[in-house]
């Protein structure tokens, strides 16, 4: 798998790479100056060289992590075909919805119990780990958050905790039109990452 990761990761630098990038800038409003674009993902900093294509934290040499890599990659690549920035439909949907039969199999695989058990009681610290990942607390469960993957890409993470009738659950709604934004496997890649990450800062 590392193996792949690593050939996906290189094809999609390449990729970036034929891309123009002073249209990158233009139409994702990027900071920019000679030697990198600058993105925030998820309320951090990262900046992508423009001679190399390699994805960093901001002001350091430090690579970012494979799915925050891919994702920025993505967001480029995917919708490079688009002259505009694609408008979001203000319809929200899950995985599933999204995905169709191969959808709801990746949802299920982020709901299952022995996922969701590391949150259950936690209410206060996962409220805390989406404000670290820069999200807006909002209306819908015990917990409810979007949460910026991009500054013009959100998904609405929703939390409801266990009590005496009904188990601890999940969901992840994405904006119908974030698929002309990042190829479906990437937002559930993406997906799984901030689940994991909510689970890794509230620890």
């Amino acid at each position: 798998m590392c193996g792949n990761y690593d050939a996906m990761s290189e094809e999609s630098r390449k990729e970036f790479l034929t891309l123009d990038q002073e249209k990158l800038i233009h139409k994702y409003q990027l900071e920019s100056d000679e030697n990198y674009l600058y993105i925030k993902v998820l309320g951090q900093d990262y900046q992508i060289s423009r001679q190399l294509g390699t994805v960093t934290c901001r002001g350091s040499m430090k690579p970012a992590e494979h799915d925050i890599v891919m994702a920025i990659y993505d967001v480029f690549c995917c919708s490079d075909v688009n002259e505009k920035f694609p408008e979001m439909a203000g319809n929200w949907e899950t995985l599933a919805q999204m995905g169709g039969i191969v959808g709801a199999g990746h949802a299920r695989k982020l709901h299952q119990p022995d996922v969701i058990r590391p949150l259950e009681g936690k209410t206060e610290e996962i409220r805390k780990a989406c404000e670290s990942l820069g999200g807006l607390a909002c209306k819908g469960g015990d917990v409810s958050y979007l949460l910026p993957v991009f500054p013009f890409l959100k998904v609405w993470f929703q939390y409801w905790d266990s009590d005496e009738e009904f188990p601890a659950s999940i969901r992840f709604l994405w904006d119908k039109n974030s698929i002309k934004i990042l190829h479906y496997e990437i937002i559930f890649y993406t997906t799984k990452y901030i689940e994991d990450k909510i689970k890794e800062l509230i620890r």
